[in-house]
């Protein structure tokens, strides 16, 4: 299982069918993709984010 991609990085690196409608593809949502913490489906607006995660010492 360690070879398996997050949602996220499927979204960043496939065309990814919209798991809500499934009638078009998921896009990142004012970024490139391989930059985006959102996507979206025009079609039926379906959003997911993803919050950046930040480690600080």
């Amino acid at each position: 299982m360690a070879n398996e991609k997050t949602m996220f990085e499927k979204y960043r690196t496939e065309k990814c069918l919209c798991p809500n409608c499934k009638k078009d593809y998921i896009i990142p949502f004012k970024a490139k993709a391989d930059k985006a913490h959102s996507f979206y489906c025009p079609k039926c607006n379906y959003e997911v984010h993803q919050a950046p995660a930040i480690n600080i010492d």
